[in-house]
């Protein structure tokens, strides 16, 4: 009888998806990715170099704040990045490519920046979505500040409640425009059964999708 070969043990990877950045001269990116190494989710987006070092770090945690809104089972973050660099410490040697306005960056720990900073964000998960349509309303009256602006970019990038959330917002201001004299005329109404069950089944075929 033939001895059976030993079954090989399959590892259950430690963290199954990850935060990826890819930090360039010009670009970034940044993804979400699974332990085979397929690219569940990435955006890219010019760096803003010409604002100086404390804005790019605060892009690139806008940003990784982002994905993980949006992927919670995200433990683990890493960065590649033009050098010079320090892998082993995290550290940013000066990088040539990365001189705006301000200057030369120096050294920058940029992993422990932007560990903390993501910690400190997934603390505050909750409140994107609120602030979003906070932003989006006071847009309609006034340009908002251009952090508040970037904020509400990224956030949208990946939130398509609150892009339709916007479109609502816009619609109705637009209604409001075109018929005036109509405002006072809108009677409050019930929505029927069959109405209902139809926004029902519209929605639940969106979160699936």
């Amino acid at each position: 009888m033939t001895p059976k070969a030993p079954r090989k043990k399959t590892l259950r990877p430690a963290f199954p998806i990850v935060l990826a950045y890819d930090l360039g001269g010009t670009k970034v990116a940044v993804a979400v990715v699974d332990s085979k190494g397929r690219i569940l989710e990435e955006t890219r987006v010019p760096v803003v170099f010409d604002q100086g070092k404390d804005a790019v770090l605060k892009q690139l945690a806008q940003l990784g704040a982002a994905m993980i809104l949006k992927y919670p089972k995200i433990k683990r973050v890493g960065i590649a990045s033009a050098g010079p660099l320090d892998a082993k410490r995290g550290l940013l040697l000066d990088p040539t490519n990365f001189k705006g306005t301000s200057g030369p960056w120096g050294i920058v720990p940029i992993a422990k920046i932007l560990s903390k900073r993501l910690k400190r964000r997934r603390r505050s998960a909750s409140q994107p979505c609120r602030e979003a349509s906070r932003a989006q309303s006071a847009a309609i009256d006034h340009p908002l500040p251009p952090s508040k602006r970037i904020g509400l970019w990224l956030h949208l990038l990946i939130c398509k409640w609150c892009r339709r959330y916007g479109r609502q917002l816009r619609f109705l201001r637009i209604a409001a425009h075109e018929h005036p004299d109509r405002l006072t005329e809108a009677a409050p109404q019930k929505l029927s059964a069959e109405a209902r069950e139809r926004i029902k089944k519209k929605l639940s075929s969106e979160k699936q999708s």
